[in-house]
């Protein structure tokens, strides 16, 4: 299953989906934890510093990057921007945030190698797509 956590600082889950600096890119199964990528969403300035953007930064780029991904775990996303995530078959999970990253990996992995609920069973099988879309055509 590939994971991607929103973060600030890379060490923790923190970030909210459309203005974290970091989105890094796990697979994940129940017996390993790779990071595989990671993509930084500053910019240098003139000087070679690092400066943060702290506004929605392309919403339609970072769309784009988790595309392939099954899951994102955001400390917070607004609900138009989830829509269209999930409409790109990623689903986003907004966590108890800050907690660490180790510590979300961790809780995930117990699930895929236990009895897994019927909420991971429909990200890892991509079928909450079509159930969220059927659901808000009926209304």
């Amino acid at each position: 299953m590939r994971v991607v956590i929103a973060t600030d600082d890379r060490k923790t889950l923190n970030g909210h989906f459309a203005i974290s600096q970091y989105f890094l890119f796990y697979d994940v199964t129940a017996e390993s934890c790779e990071l595989v990528r990671e993509v930084c969403f500053t910019q240098f300035s003139e000087g070679k510093a690092r400066v943060s953007l702290k506004k929605p930064f392309r919403v339609d780029e970072r769309i784009e990057v988790i595309q392939g991904s099954d899951v994102i775990l955001v400390s917070a996303i607004g609900g138009p921007i989830a829509d269209r995530v999930m409409a790109n078959k990623v689903y986003p999970l907004e966590m108890n945030a800050p907690e660490s990253i180790d510590v979300c990996l961790a809780k995930l992995q117990k699930h895929l190698g236990g009895r897994q609920p019927l909420w991971l069973k429909r990200i890892i099988n991509h079928d909450f797509v079509s159930d969220y879309f059927q659901q808000e055509q009926q209304h």
